[in-house]
């Protein structure tokens, strides 16, 4: 079994995301503890985890900036980028196609999924107090 540092759970998705030895992540069955997919290997702790809407993605990011997306069924990394560390808030598109990311300092950029191509960058968009 791996040593879990935190659990980061998926919203209505199968499973449990648990961070272990701060630099890997794996999904869990909750109801048997189970290894679904993973371990992932991350350089540092994770700030958001989120999966497609068919489970076959994942994308993370960490307290350092990276920014990773995967397959998880074959725990294969697709690609990487390293972003500012101040990006907070992740989402998939609805066809799994996109991966949009937005930052603290109001900024949004988006990727495709298959191969990281970034698609936009820079988008400030004003926040509300």
């Amino acid at each position: 079994p791996l040593p879990v540092d935190r659990p980061i759970f998926l919203p209505d998705q199968p499973g449990v995301m648990i961070q272990a030895e701060t630099n890997r992540l794996a999904l869990i069955d909750p109801q048997d503890g189970q290894l679904l997919a993973g371990p992932f290997g991350i350089p540092s702790e994770a700030q958001m985890v989120v999966r497609t809407g068919d489970g076959r993605r994942m994308a993370t990011t960490c307290t350092n900036g990276f920014l990773g997306v995967w397959e998880v069924a074959t725990g294969r990394r697709l690609w990487e980028r390293q972003l500012d560390p101040e990006w907070y808030s992740l989402d998939f598109s609805p066809d799994h196609r996109r991966l949009a990311v937005f930052g603290s300092n109001g900024a949004l950029r988006c990727f495709q999924v298959d191969d990281g191509v970034e698609l936009f960058a820079g988008h400030q968009l004003e926040r509300q107090s």
